[in-house]
């Protein structure tokens, strides 16, 4: 019975680490970010966590940045406002966003562009469909990669692209799937290396499917405890 309780106690405690994961930070070790770490050479990083204006006016990183001293994220919306705990609400409308993010502008090789979106898991979701990457010199793209979950009350999305060169400038857009959405933190790291990326992983679970596999998991072991035991 105590290795039961111990196995248990185990699986718990991943389900819960993967249910309230927190942003990321690259690592070189975890997806997407096998190739670089934060501050690496020929890498950029941008983040808000407390913003200031809620229309018209841009928002400044405010919790750190790394060759980024010029990206700006605005609320393009009318009606929305900051609340108490500096999130960018939007009570009447969908909010829609702007991020620009300053590149480096070296030309050759290949650009990882990662963004992660939290919002108040008491608003409303993100329209994931609205996500879009644009380069001064190129086309809208959709995400490569997306990953979405839910934490302690927040809502985590990842986005990630793989731009060719290294352009000037990069815009990011995004929009609520309707009113009542709640910004909570926008991260953005970019790094170009001469050498393809490591490839996307596939089939990977939602944090909250994956804490609902750990539990399936806690059950199944459970189970057959038991009957061993009978």
């Amino acid at each position: 019975m105590k290795m039961f309780a111990r196995v248990s106690c185990l699986v718990l405690l991943a389900a819960v680490g993967q249910a309230n994961g927190a942003v990321l930070v690259p690592n070189s070790i975890d997806a997407p970010f096998e190739d670089w770490s934060r501050g690496y050479d020929d890498s950029t990083y941008a983040e808000w966590d407390a913003f200031t204006s809620a229309f018209g006016a841009p928002n400044s990183p405010d919790v750190g940045e790394v060759e980024n001293a010029a990206a700006t994220l605005q609320q393009t919306s009318f009606g929305a406002i900051i609340t108490s705990t500096n999130n960018i609400y939007s009570p009447a409308g969908p909010s829609a966003f702007d991020v620009n993010i300053p590149g480096l502008g070296l030309g050759a090789g290949t650009t990882r562009v990662v963004a992660q979106i939290v919002l108040s898991a008491f608003g409303t979701e993100l329209d994931t469909d609205s996500v879009l990457l644009t380069p001064a010199a190129g086309s809208a793209a959709a995400p490569t990669y997306t990953v979405a979950g839910a934490g302690a009350g927040v809502l985590e999305y990842l986005f990630a692209w793989d731009v060719p060169g290294n352009d000037s400038s990069y815009q990011l857009q995004f929009a609520a799937g309707g009113a009542h959405m709640s910004l909570d933190r926008v991260v953005v790291d970019t790094y170009t290396q001469a050498d393809a990326f490591t490839a996307f992983p596939t089939n990977v679970p939602e944090p909250a499917t994956a804490a609902l596999a750990a539990l399936g998991l806690l059950t199944a072991v459970g189970v057959r405890r038991r009957a061993t035991q009978g």
